[in-house]
């Protein structure tokens, strides 16, 4: 805004990022071009280069953790300079006549101020550009102090979004639905797709800590509360639950439950080396497959086969919009299923669901009425990678032929 030239805007986005620093600054040059006429400068704006004496104590002063809108920047005093590690690393920045800290450059076109925002230390950065400077504010200073037994025991461990919608979007960004605590640099962390990062906290209690930082825009704290036994959070307007209460799905023994459309059910189930089968008896329910909590789940409705390759844990998420519906839920491994034939030139194409590490016979007949009706052709078929595996059988002799495949027994 431009009071005095009586320019002002305001922008709108409906995404979860940031929108280009620069930008308004080009806007609203490109606004006063428009009504006065005035042309956007084409000179890149260069900051004071001469320096001033500085003792050493006031530069550990100014050292330390600054709590930002994700994370936190450190400042480290060094010799007459100081360094800042944040998104990069600004090393000996001096200090200016204007009472700011920049690179040793001649032209130095960064800075970093220590100041005052209602009684708190921040840490301001400003960057110069073709006609214009933007200054923001990086962080503010946070003193850390002992983590206490209570926080440190939740460190690592993993929490799971319970009331997230079933026609989230989150799922489609590859957002996944965690919260996990972790600690550096002596400052505890909350950390979570769903807030885009990481944020600085500090704990009042055993049971409350709250969000560090000017900059922060999410909840101002996470709670802990006792459910069953578990500890659960709240925490950016989410109900977590924690890992160790999800349910284990046993493979081939339906668990029964009723999934509300204020939260979602959460599964868990540890699998081996194996192609296997997610059903839920239920159409009105979204199944939300993680089988690994880094990629985008797959989303699916009444069964879902997948293939491991590897043992490991699969998560499933059941969402509806549906006020209270019952199902059942199972995770058992996959029967051989006959998917495609198809004749080609080159004979009959045959896919089928299989299991990785079996060999598969198939059989021929002419015949039904045979005694035996089918003979084995030569030779096992290992499984394919994945879910199934395809096959071709040379031409029959015959006007018509049936095929089984089997499984050892």
């Amino acid at each position: 805004m431009l009071p005095e030239r009586n320019i002002g805007f305001v922008i709108v986005v409906n995404a979860l990022a940031n929108f280009v620093t620069a930008t308004p600054d080009l806007i609203l040059q490109h606004a006063v071009n428009d009504k006065y006429g005035i042309p956007a400068p084409t000179n890149t704006v260069y900051f004071p280069d001469a320096t001033q004496a500085v003792s050493q104590a006031e530069l550990d002063a100014l050292a330390g953790i600054y709590a930002a809108e994700h994370g936190y920047h450190r400042v480290v005093a060094n010799p007459e300079s100081l360094t800042l590690f944040a998104s990069a690393v600004h090393s000996n920045m001096l200090l200016r006549t204007d009472g700011w800290f920049t690179p040793a450059d001649d032209a130095p076109i960064t800075g970093m101020l220590f100041t005052n925002l209602a009684g708190r230390t921040t840490l301001v950065w400003r960057t110069a550009g073709i006609g214009f400077a933007t200054t923001n504010v990086l962080g503010e200073r946070f003193d850390s102090a002992p983590i206490s037994a209570a926080w440190s025991n939740r460190l690592e461990k993993l929490w799971f979004a319970l009331d997230e919608s079933p026609v989230s979007y989150y799922p489609y960004l590859g957002a996944a639905p965690l919260l996990t605590f972790t600690t550096n640099d002596g400052v505890l962390l909350v950390e979570s797709d769903y807030i885009s990062g990481s944020c600085v906290l500090s704990p009042t209690n055993d049971d409350t800590a709250f969000v560090c930082g000017l900059m922060s825009e999410v909840d101002s704290a996470v709670q802990v509360f006792t459910s069953n036994t578990f500890e659960y959070l709240r925490f950016a307007g989410y109900t977590w639950q924690p890992e160790e209460s999800i349910p284990e799905l046993t493979p081939g023994v339906p668990t029964s439950g009723t999934n509300m459309s204020s939260h979602f059910n959460w599964y868990r189930a540890d699998l081996p080396i194996g192609t296997f089968t997610l059903t839920c008896t239920d159409a009105n329910i979204r199944m939300i497959i993680y089988e690994d909590l880094d990629d985008v789940p797959v989303i699916a409705i009444g069964s879902y086969t997948f293939a491991l390759t590897a043992p490991g844990t699969v998560y499933v998420a059941l969402g509806t919009l549906s006020p209270s519906v019952p199902y059942e839920l199972d995770a058992g491994r996959a029967p051989l299923l006959l998917d495609r034939a198809q004749a080609t030139p080159s004979g009959m194409v045959l896919t089928w669901i299989s299991q990785p590490g079996t060999n598969y016979a198939v059989a021929i007949a002419t015949n039904l009425l045979d005694d035996p009706a089918f003979v084995a052709l030569p030779g096992d078929v290992p499984a394919a990678a994945g879910i199934s595996t395809t096959w071709t059988a040379a031409p029959s002799a015959s006007p018509s032929a049936f095929y089984r495949v089997q499984s050892p027994p």
